[in-house]
């Protein structure tokens, strides 16, 4: 199928999907009452990898490497979704609510790389994508838009088409990694230079910004038009959780780590709001920067906060009080939260923080399944208990 050929639309059942996820209606369920911030019998939980058998300590050789390339055409698209239906196979004893997708990785920069094949430079090693930052001069940036015809998108096309022919309705399978209007630009113009280019060529960057914004959104509208749709929402990559609405994504900017929150609310802030306006729902993934969680809240479409730990602290129980206080404001205003635990007590005390409505524990860590489900178990009964 062409790039150009007609968009299709495809609608996952519940009834299918539950091969690999028997209890696939109460986990979508507990994520509309996540959207919401409403009650549920408990919050929505990834368990972190509770099968690890020695095949999936590692992924298939040359992983993305020959799924990006496809060399010698689908046979190695083939292993990835045997890899994966393998996988969800026996994670259908785990009673958590990590929905059975595939992402199309293309790694990080790869919206970049839709957008522009000639200005980052696409490379993948160590089992993921990184860029290598071509664009010297801001003349070059005069001509950025999406193509679809650009080499990338035609691979991306054909990669998620095989996906979703391949699950015949089992699993879902998501956009590629959505990094956004900042990361794109770090993957064109370089980290440090565009950093550089914020103090010394303000004008310069915020069109640059703008140029590249418009091409986000119809890369992200061009995809979403193509991938399924499951219970009227979608599954974001990289959660594995359901979003509301026919069209969804993460707004992903790594680069903000970097950036004061005047600094994003200058030159990153109205782009990412741009993007989140044309979505029925957003979520944020924040990669360490609490810093910017005042901003993210004039995001008006923005519906979760999804939080990486920091290297300063290994837990969000652990992170600064004006990191903490933050995402506690971000709860009074009706943002759902997502956090990483390292166990059931790390929970209870999160659930001590901010509550239980609008909470998913993404993941939590657990060493077996057995474990895990009891953890689950648990959980439900800290929600009935509040959290004793």
């Amino acid at each position: 199928m062409g790039v150009t050929d007609g968009r299709r639309r495809v609608m996952l059942t519940l009834q299918s999907m539950r091969e690999f996820k028997p209890r696939i209606d109460e986990v979508v369920e507990r994520y509309r009452c996540f959207w919401n911030v409403e009650k549920t019998d408990r919050p929505p939980a990834h368990l972190y990898n509770p099968v690890l058998k020695g095949w999936r300590k590692r992924l298939p050789d040359g992983w993305p490497m020959k799924w990006a390339g496809f060399p010698g055409g689908s046979k190695p698209w083939k292993r990835l979704v045997n890899y994966h239906i393998r996988m969800f196979w026996e994670d259908r004893v785990v009673e958590d609510d990590r929905i059975p997708y595939v992402l199309p990785y293309f790694g990080p920069p790869a919206i970049a790389a839709l957008l522009s094949p000639i200005l980052c430079d696409l490379r993948f090693s160590g089992g993921t994508g990184w860029a290598k930052p071509l664009m010297d001069t801001w003349d070059e940036a005069e001509d950025l838009h999406f193509d679809p015809e650009n080499k990338w998108v035609r691979k991306l096309v054909k990669l998620t088409d095989f996906l979703i022919t391949r699950s015949r309705g089992r699993f879902a399978v998501s956009l590629t990694d959505t990094h956004c209007t900042g990361d794109v630009m770090a993957a064109l113009r370089g980290t440090e230079k565009l950093i550089v280019d914020f103090y010394r060529n303000p004008d310069e960057a915020k069109k640059f910004a703008a140029t590249c914004t418009r091409g986000v959104i119809d890369i992200l509208e061009f995809f979403l038009e193509r991938i399924p749709r499951i219970a009227e929402g979608t599954v974001l990559e990289p959660f594995g959780i359901w979003a509301p609405g026919e069209k969804s994504c993460v707004l992903m900017e790594d680069v903000a780590a970097n950036l004061s929150p005047e600094m994003y609310r200058e030159f990153l802030l109205p782009y990412d709001n741009q993007i989140a306006e044309r979505m029925d729902s957003a979520a944020f993934h924040v990669d360490g920067g609490l810093q910017i969680v005042p901003e993210l809240l004039k995001i008006r479409k923005l519906g979760v906060v999804q939080v990486t730990n920091n290297p300063k602290w290994k837990s969000i129980i652990d992170a600064p009080e004006p990191g903490i206080e933050h995402l506690k404001k971000a709860r009074s205003m009706g943002k759902a939260l997502m956090v990483s635990c390292g166990n059931l007590g790390e929970a209870r005390k999160v659930l001590n923080l901010f509550g239980p409505e609008g909470l998913c524990f993404h993941p939590l860590k657990t060493r077996s399944v057995e474990e895990g489900n009891r953890n689950l178990e648990k959980l439900t009964q800290l929600i009935k208990n509040k959290y004793t």
